[in-house]
């Protein structure tokens, strides 16, 4: 658990050039069951420390929405290309499963659910559920995000 924390820590710190510290990691992971929860686990764990060393000071008062618009926009566009609607989000250029060429039958960016819950939890608990993914032939991937109640 420790690897992990330190691993979290440098690239929570490497913001916004984090893909290639991120994929070294991943690339190190066995392909099996866990694969995918460590994956998950590790993007929420740098949400909140990006969010806890640049966003902090936020109000957890706000839409869901806004908290797309105001802490997770700002943090993934220097590598991904999304929009808004509502509360979900669209990632039209995904760096996750933009290089999977056979369509899979799972939803693949993980790290990006992850890190979207991580970002916006500390201020208000939330659940994010990719609900469609360029890795399934989708035009994007979309994160459904809902406040926890």
């Amino acid at each position: 658990m420790n690897t992990l924390l330190s691993i979290t820590d440098v690239i929570a710190r490497k913001h916004p050039d984090i893909m290639g510290s991120l994929k070294e990691f991943t690339n190190s992971l066995d392909d099996n069951e866990y694969k995918r929860l460590i994956v998950y686990d590790m993007g929420e764990a740098v949400g909140r420390k990006i969010f806890h060393s640049k966003y902090k000071s936020l109000k957890g008062d706000d839409s869901v929405g806004q908290a797309l618009k105001k802490i997770v926009l700002p943090t993934i566009s220097p590598f991904t290309m999304a929009k808004i609607k509502e509360n979900e989000l669209h990632v039209s250029i995904c760096p996750f499963c933009i290089h999977i060429k056979e369509t899979s039958s799972t939803a693949q960016c993980d790290f990006l659910s992850g890190l979207i819950c991580g970002l916006i939890s500390p201020s208000q608990p939330v659940i994010v559920t990719e609900v469609q993914c360029r890795a399934q032939k989708a035009s994007a991937c979309v994160f459904l995000v809902n406040k926890k109640y």
